[in-house]
């Protein structure tokens, strides 16, 4: 038998949140413990939409491009249905403004899958890890407050025992109706809209095509709509409207009789109804995500209305942030006050977030006019950004940023400059052309070249920038221009990495016929399309050497044009004691 290690983190619920940052504190070789006070996993469509920015962040947790499109699909543009009969469609469009397509950004527009089996997915990476969820054990309380660890007090719920369990660090996500906020003390700040309710379901039909989003009714009385859910037959059931009586419909047949009313189309019947739910309007933010060794991520510090299709993704980025911070941590290469640096980012993005969803939110429950067959005729025209259901491209979450974060540097501008350059105002969105320190790190088609020192006869190949990155590891991007490869400067770079918790890639331009030299631990690639150093604002010709630090999220953590510069990014993340100790022989 294994021998049983103590748990580094203790991870309150299993939804999305929960399982990624368990996969990714696990891709760290953390040691962890994720458990759900529910019996069985559970089973709905819930939240559907994923966003690129999301999606982009699969491949660091092994789930491939084939298993996204196996069970998920691209987004379907929104169909709006004229009364009486409900047949003739009146517009149709896209539900959120696509990204323009370019070698930075792999994917274009989010994917609808069905939250139950992306959370399967995940379990499945996590399990390939050793780690499993520990359905029936609740948490009951903590015994301790402070920066002391905390120690845990569990309820096995089959085996009716309890179990006292300290752990270097709590993460509660455990969603808004969850434990770990009040165990906190964390006040959560916002309203509750009872008035304000949506009727889920999820349902099987044959009477419609699946290639659309299909709407009936107006927002200002009821409006139902059937979203796919992949590639059969399975639809999310979505009634709202102040006309509904949500009290009134509990079963499968209420809702049939409810769609044949407002839709008119009752040659569409549900064979299969699995799961109904009633969302209340609840916009909520906790006033910290942080005490001591506790942190809230996902619904459990913030929730919101589903209008802008944000909650799920806003919480897989929590917990990406925060696991590579507690990774460095744990493993004690960075002071504990790193972790501070987790609420000083999300805090203002999730903020930003929930204001924009709320704005949406009113767009829909307030709409006066709806969805009403007064729309135009049918054409696929460029979408109106003042439809309720329109959404536009930053809600794909490319443009969260923490340009304003203690942890970030760039050597380019100076220290009275950090925080004020183009576009900086806003941390979920920000209409920059300019890469900034804080940015997300933008993808890149390469062509990599085997390294010699591993004599190595394997021919060039194509791959992405992203393919490079890792979650356990930051990846220093050297671009030297048309410096000179043997260049003291050039190699005086590497001397500042501190190589047991990054790697390096030189992006040399496409022009470059210098030979490759060896150096230890180094990879080279050449940016034949040139994607690599535009986008990361390196301009052609430029002979000055700069190096590109991005973080194991995807993050740019920092530019430097010098070797001070390296050690400065780095000794802001781990402190100078934690930066000295890493480059000690």
């Amino acid at each position: 038998m294994a021998e049983q290690v103590e748990p580094a983190v203790l991870i309150v619920g299993a939804g999305p949140s929960g399982l990624v940052l368990a996969l990714h504190l696990r891709l760290n070789n953390v040691p962890v413990r994720i458990i759900d006070k529910q019996p069985e996993f559970s089973i709905g469509s819930r939240a559907t939409l994923i966003q690129p920015r999301t999606l982009e962040r699969f491949s660091l947790l092994g789930i491939t491009r084939e298993e996204i499109f196996e069970s998920g699909v691209v987004a379907h543009q929104m169909r709006i249905y004229a009364p009486p009969a409900g047949t003739t469609a009146v517009k149709t469009f896209s539900f959120q403004e696509p990204l323009e397509p370019r070698p930075s950004v792999p994917f274009t527009q989010p994917v609808t899958m069905s939250q139950d089996i992306f959370e399967s997915i995940l379990r499945s990476k996590l399990a390939a890890l050793g780690t499993k969820v520990e359905l029936g054990v609740e948490l009951k309380s903590i015994l301790n407050i402070g920066d002391e660890p905390p120690i845990a007090e569990l309820h096995h719920i089959t085996q009716n025992r309890t179990e006292m369990l300290k752990v270097p660090y709590l993460v509660g996500a455990d969603g808004a109706k969850g434990v770990c906020r009040q165990l906190f003390s964390i006040p959560f700040l916002g309203e509750t809209r009872e008035a304000d309710k949506m009727k889920i379901a999820d349902v099987e039909t044959d009477g419609i095509t699946n290639e659309f989003w299909h709407m009936w009714g107006s927002f200002a009385t009821a409006a139902v709509g059937l979203k796919p859910l992949g590639h059969g037959n399975k639809f999310q059931y979505q009634l709202v409207g102040p006309k509904v009586n949500h009290e009134a419909l509990q079963t499968a047949e209420d809702l049939q009789k409810e769609f044949w009313e407002i839709s008119g189309r009752k040659d569409i019947t549900f064979k299969n109804v699995t799961w109904i739910t009633t969302w209340r309007g609840n916009m909520r933010l906790a006033q910290s995500l942080q005490s001591g060794r506790r942190f809230l991520i996902g619904d459990a510090g913030h929730c919101h209305s589903p209008a802008g299709g944000q909650g799920m993704n806003t919480s897989i980025l929590d917990a990406i942030n925060l696991s590579w911070k507690l990774a460095l941590v744990h493993n004690h290469h960075a002071s504990p006050s790193l972790l501070d640096s987790y609420e000083a980012e999300r805090l203002p993005v999730i903020a930003e977030m929930l204001d924009l969803t709320t704005a949406l939110h009113e767009k829909v429950w307030e709409n006066k006019n709806g969805i009403d067959s007064k729309a135009p005729p049918i054409e696929p025209t460029k979408e109106d950004n003042t439809d309720p259901m329109y959404r536009p491209k930053h809600f794909s979450q490319i443009g969260v940023n923490y340009r304003k974060s203690p942890i970030v540097f760039d050597e380019r501008i100076s220290s009275s400059e950090e925080g004020e350059g183009e576009g900086s105002g806003s941390s979920f969105y920000h209409s920059s052309t300019t890469l900034q320190a804080g940015d997300r790190a933008p993808d890149a088609q390469l062509t990599f070249t085997p390294s010699p020192e591993i004599g190595s006869v394997k021919s060039p190949h194509a791959d992405t920038l992203f393919s490079f990155f890792h979650p356990s590891i930051h990846t220093i991007l050297i671009f030297p221009g048309t410096s000179s490869l043997k260049s003291e400067k050039f190699v005086d770079f590497f001397s500042a990495i501190p190589w047991a918790i990054a790697q390096a890639l030189v992006v040399l331009p496409k022009e470059s016929e210098e030979e490759i030299p060896i150096i230890s631990g180094c990879q080279f690639g050449k940016d034949l399309q040139g994607s690599a150093y535009a986008d990361y604002g390196i301009g052609n010709g430029v002979s000055e050497l700069t190096a590109v630090v991005v973080r194991p999220d995807g993050i740019v953590g920092g530019f430097a044009k010098s070797v001070g510069g390296v050690k400065t990014y780095f000794e802001k993340l781990l402190g100078v004691d934690g930066y000295r100790m890493l480059m000690s022989p």
